[in-house]
């Protein structure tokens, strides 16, 4: 399989497959800091009390769903979540992923753009030591970009080759590290925050001992068992060394059962993608800390605008009338899910809330009759993405029927879903699964909803929603871009192919003893930032 269906894999299955099934929160985005009752679905937490003087000392437990021998230490190729978690460990990004689609300082330190947002000035965080001793330097930045982002082996490269202009990256100065793109991007930063890019030092070639600037060192590595890490004494950021004296990434697991019975026998502190029945169950029994926010995954039916009968607006709109999306948050994610809007992007910067789809079969029915497909018939591929897709995909059989539409569901495999030989960017009508990485509008629609974009599935990309779509990308005055983005995404919400069902949470399991760590809508326990995790008692 290639690197850019692993990467594909990745965006969709990464976190997903931390728990072997979906990471599913609950509904609106206010409040999100608030807890309400155990097992709630709107009971929105970070998880651990936010509160206690950290102790020193100990090792932190990470368990999750085991990746096998294809596990790698190599930024490049990190596609699967414990690979996400040990980059998270080992480097850092010259931006964190921030919340509600935003960018947090890493070891850029500060960065502008020129007018026409195609030429990036980064001035880089002095005093900065990788774990040989050496100092952080433009130098590095200067080589990660050239040689790691956009390399072959790179699985977002296909991506970061379009929009650098790589060999014109260059050094002004010790910490200063100019980046001219090939197209105009007002949101770069959100771009170049996914764990290909983080950062490495400069002539760096040996990934089987990883030398980075993050919080812990490297110890030991075994794919599809376990990786050990030692707290940095000298980690940049305010917080300082980590509290814990190890980290240590158990990915021996295969079932989500066997992980919570670990978690409830304190054979590990974390387990990043607990599933709803096993959250809402084991919450409500005061076992655990449940870490629950809303998060930019989202999954349904994509048709190809591209092929019969999608052409045709008419069954386009009948297709969008014929989900109950709010029965399958009640009914397949058990309330711990949002109804979709048939946009991408859900708590990113821009997202346009404020659309809505409707449920109403009678008048997809007639939509349908003067389109001329009376009793439209359609095959809906699937696979066991997650524990909710063949769910909907059967669900959404049902619904179609009182549409007039006829829908076979085929089974397919899930090893095989994401690649060619299995239908991948060929198959008319399938479910689909993004999750992991994708809360930049800007980064999504460059990857799938844009004419040549290296992952489409829709083909949706008409001139005047490219127009729109590469106007508002290039748009730094936020009031213009947001009117660019919504308008986008009218578009999108009108005539493209996603049938967007729910947008869903990260839910992450917390030991009662787990501290100064926590779940928000950058990803599961904040995009794996284990730096300031410490141990009660």
């Amino acid at each position: 399989m290639s690197q850019l269906f692993s990467r594909r894999e990745a965006l969709r299955l990464g976190a997903l497959a931390v728990g072997g099934a979906a990471l599913l929160g609950s509904g609106a985005l206010t409040g999100c800091a608030s807890r309400g009752s155990a097992s709630d679905p709107s009971a929105y937490s970070f998880g651990p009390p936010q509160d206690g003087v950290p102790t020193s000392g100990g090792t932190l437990r990470v368990g999750l769903i085991s990746g096998g021998n294809a596990e790698t230490l190599d930024v490049r190729r990190t596609t699967q979540v414990p690979d996400i978690a040990r980059v998270s460990a080992l480097y850092d990004p010259l931006w964190f992923v921030g919340e509600r689609g935003t960018v947090v300082a890493g070891l850029a330190e500060s960065w502008d753009s020129n007018d026409a947002a195609d030429v990036w000035t980064i001035q880089l965080r002095r005093g900065v030591q990788w774990h040989d001793g050496k100092s952080f330097t433009a130098a590095d930045v200067v080589y990660t970009i050239q040689n790691s982002w956009v390399a072959p082996e790179n699985g977002f490269g296909a991506v970061l080759q379009q929009i650098i202009d790589a060999p014109n990256v260059r050094a002004d100065g010790e910490f200063t590290v100019v980046v001219p793109l090939k197209r105009r991007l007002a949101q770069f930063p959100t771009v170049a925050s996914i764990q290909n890019c983080y950062v490495v030092p400069d002539g760096f070639s040996n990934w089987d001992r990883p030398v980075g600037t993050g919080p812990f060192k490297f110890k030991s590595f075994t794919a599809g068992r376990q990786s050990e890490f030692v707290a940095n004494e000298n980690y940049w950021r305010s917080t300082g060394r980590p509290p814990v004296d190890s980290l240590i990434i158990d990915s021996s697991f295969a079932q989500d059962d066997t992980r919570l019975n670990a978690l409830l026998a304190k054979s590990i502190d974390i387990m990043p993608g607990i599933p709803p029945a096993l959250a809402r169950a084991n919450e409500s029994a005061g076992r655990i800390n449940l870490g629950n926010q809303p998060g930019p995954g989202w999954t349904g039916p994509v048709f190809r605008v591209d092929t019969e009968p999608f052409r045709d607006q008419r069954v386009r709109e009948a297709l969008k009338l014929s989900l109950d999306r709010q029965a399958a948050v009640d009914l397949v994610f058990s309330g711990y899910a949002t109804a979709g809007n048939d946009c991408c992007g859900y708590t990113g910067q821009y997202f346009a809330n404020d659309l809505t789809s409707s449920y109403d079969p009678d008048k997809a029915k007639s939509l349908l009759k003067s389109a001329g497909f009376d009793g439209l018939a359609v095959s809906l591929d699937t696979a066991a993405l997650s524990g909710q897709t063949n769910s909907l995909a059967t669900l959404y059989k049902e619904q179609a029927k009182k549409a007039g539409i006829d829908v076979s569901v085929n089974q397919s495999d899930p090893s095989t879903y994401f690649t060619p030989s299995g239908g991948y960017q060929t198959r008319p009508f399938g479910m689909e699964l993004w999750t992991n990485g994708v809360n930049s509008l800007t980064l999504f629609y460059l990857l799938d909803l844009v004419e040549g974009a290296p992952f489409q599935v829709s083909y949706w990309g008409s001139p005047e929603h490219d127009e729109l779509a590469y106007a508002a990308m290039a748009e730094k005055n936020e009031a213009l871009a947001a009117q660019k983005w919504h308008d986008v995404q009218v578009l999108q919400h009108d005539q493209g192919g996603t049938l967007n069902y729910a947008n869903y949470n990260w839910l992450d399991g917390y030991g009662l003893g787990v501290r100064g760590v926590k779940t928000t809508n950058a990803g599961p326990c904040n995009n794996f930032d284990f730096s300031s995790a410490w141990l009660e008692g």
